[in-house]
């Protein structure tokens, strides 16, 4: 019976519109739509270990107008005889705006710009200016047992005159919200401002102490919320960035974290210069809490890098980061790198594509550590290969240099090396590597891997042998990791 009253209802409905309205809404689903779909995935499978790892995602887009719904399942089990409910499982679901960018999200999610830069710096790349990217959310594509489905909204103006501005609130499982804000606005002479804020709040779970003599103590359930500004200018030869968090935890206190990038230079589709000059700088105090409610640590960090931009991609790059347990003390980590791109030639049958050295020293306990790793890049006619060699030594010096230089006191602790190829011909693609580890009064380690790739039009397959023991890797195939991946777009 209730049936019956909603086709009545309907065809009141209907019936009741004005013919100008039943027209319109007839041309709307008249027009043409576009459907988009995508499987992707991975199976991995150990004889010996008898274990067997199998990852599928499903992607569907709907295009409709200036509208695309998307609809993403993500499955990750273990297919195993021990564990039969270790599937991790998951569907999400977004509606977009194309021209504003603006979107409606169910699901985890990936988060890039303010929030995620005042979440743990220190696991992130020094704050360069061109770093900071603008606050956006997008579901994510891997299955992930650690992130949580949330409810996203963000919302984005078109441009009025030279301003727009956007909002967004997102709502996670445990119903504790996330807002943010801001507004950009365009100058004459391709000059840019954006400005943005964020706010989260929530309860943290209590925090007990490992052992007796644990470092951190326990804390009980408290309440944590965090605020977080950040200003970004950018124009062809001068960039300016800048964030700072404000983070305040019940029963363990009040932190901040501020960052600051500057860029001269560069080469862009909006300057000429043929190089770049970038420092950036950021420190966090001892209280402080990231947005995830996990607190990153003290410390300071500093980062310096030059880029030099020649014919054909050629690039020149140096740069170092040095980091600092606290504000004004000693450097106790450092890292630098040198990377040469070499200019691309296609009738060159031999080329060099690329040369980089990097060098890092942890001086945070005696002795402390210094790495050394060289890599190099050649083409041989349609053969792409790189080497790269590594060696770890421990130092012993009283007064250690801010570059982990070699002396006296080094021994060293390890060596490593590698080396791949791989030929690519229109749709396939063959690669094979091997590796050694050496390390001190033990017997090498060597490893091996050989992959498959197919290509088409509509997608890919790859196939994937690898083994821990190059020995094993021709005569014992029970020891073989097998990896068969594919990604399949309609």
């Amino acid at each position: 019976m209730k049936y019956n009253w909603v086709l009545c209802v309907t065809l009141l409905v209907f019936f009741t519109l004005p013919r100008q309205t039943s027209r319109r809404l007839s041309q709307l689903f008249a027009e043409e739509k576009k459907f988009g779909l995508t499987f992707s995935g991975s199976w991995n499978w150990n004889e010996e270990k008898e274990t067997s790892v199998l990852a599928d995602r499903v992607d569907a887009s709907l295009f409709w107008r200036t509208f695309s719904f998307r609809a993403e399942l993500l499955d990750k089990r273990l297919l195993s005889p021990w564990t039969p409910n270790s599937a991790n499982t998951g569907l999400f679901m977004g509606i977009y705006h194309i021209p504003t960018a603006s979107r409606l999200l169910y699901g985890a999610l990936n988060e890039w710009g303010l929030p995620a830069r005042i979440k743990n710096p220190w696991a992130r790349t020094a704050p360069f200016a061109e770093n900071h990217a603008p606050t956006v959310s997008d579901l994510i594509t891997e299955s992930s047992s650690k992130k949580l489905p949330s409810l996203h909204l963000y919302l984005k103006s078109a441009k009025i005159g030279a301003f727009s501005g956007f909002l967004s609130t997102s709502l996670d499982n445990e119903f504790n919200a996330a807002l943010g804000s801001g507004i950009s606005a365009d100058f004459q002479d391709k000059k840019t401002l954006r400005l943005e804020c964020f706010y989260t709040g929530k309860e943290l779970q209590p925090r007990t102490a490992a052992t007796w003599f644990s470092e951190e103590p326990p804390l009980p359930t408290r309440d944590f919320r965090i605020f977080g500004a950040g200003a970004v200018f950018s124009s062809p030869l001068f960039s300016l960035a800048t964030d700072f968090a404000n983070s305040e935890t019940f029963a363990f206190g009040r932190g901040v974290y501020a960052n600051i990038g500057v860029r001269f230079g560069g080469k862009t589709s909006r300057a000429s210069l043929p190089w770049a000059l970038s420092f950036a700088s950021d420190g966090a105090s001892d209280r402080y809490v990231g947005r995830n409610g996990v607190e990153p640590g003290e410390g300071f960090r500093y980062a310096a890098k030059f880029e030099y931009f020649g014919k054909n991609s050629a690039l020149f790059r140096v740069g170092t980061t040095a980091r600092a347990e606290y504000f004004g003390g000693d450097f106790e980590r450092s890292s630098s790198e040198l990377y040469y791109r070499f200019p691309m030639s296609r009738n060159a049958p031999i080329q060099f594509s690329r040369i980089s050295f990097n060098i890092a020293r942890n001086d945070l306990e005696t002795p402390a550590l210094n790495d050394y790793e060289a890599v190099a890049g050649l083409n041989l006619w349609k053969f792409r290969t790189f080497f790269s060699i590594g060696l770890s030594a421990l130092s012993w010096s009283q007064e250690p240099f801010f570059y982990p230089l070699i002396d006296a006191t080094n021994r060293w602790k390890s060596i490593k090396f590698s080396g791949d190829i791989s030929y690519k011909l229109r749709f396939f693609l063959l690669s094979a590597k091997t590796g050694c580890l050496v390390k001190e009064e033990k017997e090498p380690l060597w490893n091996a891997s050989f992959s498959y790739s197919l290509y088409g039009k509509h997608g890919r397959f790859t196939f994937k042998a690898s083994s821990e023991n190059l020995i094993d890797f021709f005569y014992d195939f029970e020891n073989w990791l097998l990896t068969l991946s594919w990604r399949i777009s309609l």
